[in-house]
């Protein structure tokens, strides 16, 4: 949990520009997330993918993953409480996302999982602070 993010660590301040942050990347790894409990599926990696660091107070926080093959992924996050939060599909789509009302300030380690071990699927993650903001049919 505490590794080094495979892909990126940045530092988000609230009212962040351009809304939404958006990192092109892959999903997948070889670790079930299952023993984090009820909601968590799939296979990522033993650090997290993206850290994000987020500064000052918003009324939303959203994340997810849109993979370019709209391939099922999952999501996984630690919160800066230490608390996991998993999603699998939202907006009738394969993709995920989970949405932290009047979210914490601190860190924010973020999985994206697949299914197979066997496999990783090209996509993009996107933050964002804007209710419009999510993946559409």
């Amino acid at each position: 949990m505490n590794g080094t993010p495979l892909f990126d660590d940045a530092t988000l301040t609230a009212g962040f520009l351009p809304d939404p942050y958006q990192l092109p990347m892959y999903s997948g790894g070889f670790i079930d997330a299952s023993y984090l409990g009820t909601g968590c599926v799939g296979f990522g990696g033993e650090n997290p993918d993206v850290r994000i660091n987020l500064q000052g107070t918003s009324m939303l926080l959203r994340i997810y993953f849109i993979s370019n093959q709209a391939e099922d992924t999952a999501l996984v996050v630690n919160d800066p409480s230490g608390a996991w939060h998993c999603v699998d599909d939202s907006y009738q789509t394969p993709h995920p996302t989970l949405d932290f009302a009047s979210p914490l300030e601190g860190r924010y380690d973020i999985w994206v999982t697949t299914y197979d071990t066997q496999q990783t699927h090209n996509g993009t993650l996107f933050i964002t602070e804007l209710d419009s903001n999510h993946p559409i049919p």
